[in-house]
């Protein structure tokens, strides 16, 4: 564990150093020239994109959990904003997601925790498939002429797609993937509970102390409880995912509004991208916001905060951008990314916990 914090800090440290050395490049004059100059039009729309990426994952939530479209807003919003200021990707929103749901449909906090982890299998799908496609795009086709390119480019993704799904597919089964979770689970629990165990059984045979009997009836309590809990969940979970991905009519209408969710994200990047005069492609785009999303993921920064701006100035800087242009493209990008999640977020978990309290 102490190996693995000091090499996130020693990767950290790098990206400060980076970031320094792309200050030092830039000149600020020119920046706010830059920022100053951007197209308000493409602006707004990389803005709206930034929001309608959230209408996708209401729909999801409306259709899986049968609830109004308003409703699955907030609660999506509500946890996204705990997502923007968690380490990592989707760790702190799920929990809260799945609170409001069990809140709103007086269901048990297991069954709609365990169905919202579910429904981000979809999102974890298409993830790792863009994080794939645009590290081997960027590697391999980029310089390709661009006919010869999308073609490239079109059948990487049909083909890690099928692989993908042939995967996922053939591991549903998904009882083994549940079930030996839990079942290490609980083997962890017994090997703490049975280490435990002859401590208070010596104790309870050399000195009979009722306190010591009084605690071991509580571990007792707290393992039982501790397995029936992870039993619950490893069923909740098993159902929830044979629900999703087992059945059709269910599966595919969930993948495909998922997958809409992230074409506007990807829209978000390219519309900034045509605000500051810099014509690419969607595929560049793309590449543009998974490389560094990607990073500021694996580094558990809360919402990617400065190692995402900081990767994506300078694959930008890489490709040939103007310093300032590429700072200016990542701001205003980052910068939207933050109002919606935070912005948004907020706003809407004021208004939810106001709804639950009437």
């Amino acid at each position: 564990m102490q190996l693995r914090n000091a090499g996130r800090y020693l990767i950290l440290a790098l990206f400060t150093l980076l970031l320094a050395f792309i200050l030092s490049l830039l000149d600020i004059q020119q920046l706010l020239e830059h920022l100053r100059s951007a197209r308000l039009g493409f602006v707004l729309l990389a803005g709206a994109s930034m929001l309608f990426f959230y209408l996708p994952w209401s729909l999801n939530y409306m259709l899986f959990f049968r609830i109004p479209f308003f409703s699955a807003l907030l609660v999506i919003l509500s946890g996204e904003f705990f997502n923007a200021i968690s380490p990592g990707i989707n760790v702190g929103g799920e929990p809260v997601k799945g609170h409001l749901l069990s809140r709103l449909q007086q269901r048990p906090f297991s069954e709609q925790f365990s169905a919202v982890i579910s429904l981000r299998l979809l999102d974890a799908l298409w993830y790792v498939l863009f994080s794939a496609l645009s590290l081997i795009i960027g590697v391999f086709f980029l310089r390709l002429p661009a006919n010869i390119g999308l073609l490239a480019q079109a059948v990487l993704f049909i083909i890690v797609f099928v692989v993908l799904m042939a995967a996922l597919r053939r591991s549903l089964a998904l009882r083994n993937i549940v079930d030996l979770f839990t079942e290490r689970l609980l083997r962890w629990l017994r090997f703490l509970s049975a280490r435990a165990m002859p401590g208070f059984a010596y104790a309870q045979r050399s000195v009979n102390l009722a306190p010591l009997l009084e605690v071991k009836a509580y571990v007792h309590g707290k393992f039982n409880r501790m397995a029936a809990a992870a039993r619950q969940f490893s069923a909740d979970i098993r159902r929830a995912l044979q629900r999703i991905f087992l059945a059709r009519h269910v599966f595919l209408p969930l993948f495909l509004l998922t997958g809409a969710s992230w074409l506007f994200i990807f829209l978000k990047t390219y519309f900034v991208f045509l605000a500051f005069g810099q014509p690419v492609s969607l595929p560049v785009a793309i590449i543009a916001w998974m490389i560094p999303s990607l990073l500021g993921t694996l580094l558990f920064v809360p919402g990617g905060f400065g190692v995402t701006e900081t990767a994506m100035i300078a694959l930008l800087y890489a490709w040939g951008i103007p310093p300032e242009a590429a700072a200016a493209i990542a701001l205003v990008d980052r910068a939207l990314f933050y109002a919606a999640e935070l912005g948004a977020g907020s706003l809407a978990l004021l208004v939810m916990q106001v709804r639950l309290k009437k």
